[in-house]
């Protein structure tokens, strides 16, 4: 197995990482807000050089596909898109919600869809509970009272509170594993949940 490179600006965090033969090499993940667009290209030509590889070594790609911010999700879709055709390598997506749970047990994830709503999905050791939609913040909290049993992560400041720390690298790669690569690039289009 080559190298494989996973890219997430879905949210506030930028996080970029690669891996070979599932060992993780390079992972860099940090608040970058509203400069995505401007921080994600930079960030790979970082990762490369200081693994000292060529772009043409990559072999697959692991890229979210949203929902989340409008501009985000397209930022690492679109670029993962370009390298998928640009080098012939598969593309493989994963749910913005779904790599925050990655395979943890009972897990809500949420992302701060604005307005008092929240980007919501459920999850439990990597199988969809509730499948990625918007609640509004009662929506959530009236979910959250009938599963206690569930921890909530994520965006928590949408609710008032700290937002979690989350290693979406490594969630996305175990992700991936399980997952089918796109049949068709040119096909894959951001899910963004929003009218």
């Amino acid at each position: 197995m080559g190298y494989e490179l996973i890219l997430d600006t879905s949210s506030k965090q930028l996080a970029i990482g690669i891996y070979k033969d599932d060992q993780l090499l390079y992972k860099n993940q940090y608040y970058a807000w509203l400069r995505q667009s401007e921080m994600a290209i930079p960030e790979i030509e970082k990762a490369m050089k200081e693994l000292n590889l060529d772009l043409r070594e990559v072999t697959r790609i692991v890229a979210s596909i949203g929902p989340g911010s409008y501009t985000g999700v397209r930022i690492a879709l679109t670029i993962a898109k370009v390298m998928a055709l640009t080098l012939n390598i598969p593309l493989y997506t994963v749910s913005s919600l779904q790599a925050l749970a990655g395979k943890k047990e009972k897990t809500i994830s949420i992302m701060d869809a604005r307005s008092k709503r929240v980007y919501i999905g459920v999850y439990d050791k990597g199988e969809t509970i509730l499948k990625d939609t918007i609640f509004t913040i009662e929506e959530l909290k009236k979910y959250q009272e009938e599963h206690l049993d569930y921890q909530t992560i994520g965006e928590l400041s949408a609710l008032g509170e700290e937002d979690s720390v989350i290693t979406l690298i490594e969630n996305m790669h175990e992700l991936a594993k399980d997952a089918t690569p796109v049949n068709s690039v040119h096909e894959v289009k951001p899910v963004y949940l929003k009218d």
